[in-house]
């Protein structure tokens, strides 16, 4: 330690004798080790976490200028690296759909919600990727795992609906629907959905209110959805 950072008075040494057990060191020396551990610790978690995000640039920049292969490569290394990098995992979802790399983008998803349950996107992508293989069993246990962290989501309530009422059980997607209309009042296509689902589970004039109703909300619906409420309302 530095000669100046002891006292030079005999008192003061003997003070910082009794304290110290006999040591001659000051309290500020002492916590020098432990700030220079500190330190050395924490380096290596740097370091990667700049490794981490400059891959993950050096993927989004790739994206942008269509060198996919290279994109992909650099998101998978991120990932590598820190499982949990949000950006990295987006970027590498999102060009796995694109690319209908299917199985990829199923695992990629579903590694994805288990480091962050939150993200109700990655449960829709995965559910609508089960559903497209023909997995109604896989697709039903994302909604049912995901819908407590999508209250707020009428889409993914919608979804859940889309998912029920494949699987034959109009009750559940009545109910599906029924919330994300409780969200999203105008929104058509699940008043469509809605009316669908009451009329397989047997309650036709519940029905025929709900596809009036598709009508009448003024969001735009597709020729086709326009089509099938006027011929229901018309049967």
């Amino acid at each position: 330690p530095p000669a100046n950072a002891v006292s030079d008075k005999p008192a003061a040494r003997a003070t910082e004798r009794a304290r110290g057990g006999g040591a001659s060191t000051t309290p500020r020396e002492r916590s020098r080790p432990a700030k220079t551990e500190k330190v050395s610790k924490s380096a290596p978690l740097d370091e990667v976490a700049m490794r981490v995000e400059q891959r993950y640039r050096d993927a989004v920049n790739a994206y942008s200028q269509g060198r996919t292969t290279e994109s992909l490569a650099q998101a998978r290394q991120a990932l590598a690296d820190d499982p949990a990098h949000l950006g990295a995992r987006q970027l590498l979802l999102r060009q796995l759909v694109e690319q209908r790399a299917s199985d990829q983008a199923r695992a990629v998803a579903r590694e994805g919600l288990q480091v962050h349950p939150e993200q109700v996107g990655w449960a829709s992508v995965l559910t609508r990727l089960e559903m497209e293989r023909g997995d109604l069993g896989a697709a039903r246990r994302v909604i049912d795992d995901t819908l407590p962290r999508a209250a707020g989501s009428a889409d993914f309530h919608s979804l859940a609906g889309a998912v029920a009422q494949r699987q034959g059980k109009p009750g559940d997607a009545a109910e599906f629907y029924r919330g994300a209309l409780r969200l999203k009042p105008a929104e058509g296509r699940n008043w469509i959905g809605l009316g669908m689902a009451l009329e397989a589970d047997g309650h036709a004039p519940e029905a025929r209110e709900a596809f009036r109703r598709a009508l009448q909300t003024g969001d735009a619906l597709s020729p086709e959805l326009q089509a099938l409420a006027e011929r229901k309302l018309r049967q």
